[in-house]
């Protein structure tokens, strides 16, 4: 049913008057509400919230895309970002390690939020040993900012935080 309602939804997009983007931008959430809601089903309480998450992430990262020029797009497939230095390899530890307690436990929205937050650092770090063009560098951490900025409803008031759900930056 969910996803005949998004079928039905997207056949409803006129691809003579809009573009990629705009039909992102006025329909994507919109006819994405019935996927969410079916996810929704399948996760526990604390974890209802991540599937609009996931798709809030997307619509922004798009919206961002769309946005952005070609040089900082075509950046993106770089392929210095999966350089490993030493810096980075605690860093992918503790992701790896988290996803595996995301395995056990489902995480909240707020468990997301907070991790991607505390990854940021590791991120920027990485780029900057890995990366050495400073479009590159904008270009990850732009995409990695839009595809947060559905965290930023999340105040910090909301986040506890616990070293446990933190990246470590090594210095």
């Amino acid at each position: 049913d969910a996803l005949s309602k998004l079928k039905e939804c997207t056949s409803e997009i006129d691809e003579n008057t809009e573009t990629a983007c705009s039909a992102i931008k006025n329909h994507f959430l919109r006819c994405s509400k019935p996927l969410v809601k079916l996810l929704e089903t399948c996760l526990p309480e604390q974890s209802k919230e991540v599937p609009n998450l996931v798709f809030q992430s997307v619509n922004s990262a798009i919206t961002y895309l769309c946005k952005t020029d070609g040089e900082h797009i075509f950046e993106l497939a770089n392929t210095c970002v999966f350089k490993t230095n030493s810096r980075s390899i605690r860093c992918e530890r503790r992701l790896k390690t988290k996803f595996q307690q995301y395995k056990n436990k489902p995480p909240t929205k707020n468990d997301i939020c907070e991790l991607a937050n505390s990854f940021k650092p590791c991120l920027h770090n990485h780029l900057q040993d890995s990366c050495g063009n400073q479009i590159t560098r904008e270009s990850f951490m732009g995409i990695f900012d839009a595809l947060t900025v559905p965290c930023k409803t999340v105040t910090n008031n909301q986040i506890e935080y616990n070293t446990v759900n933190e990246v470590e930056l090594l210095d």
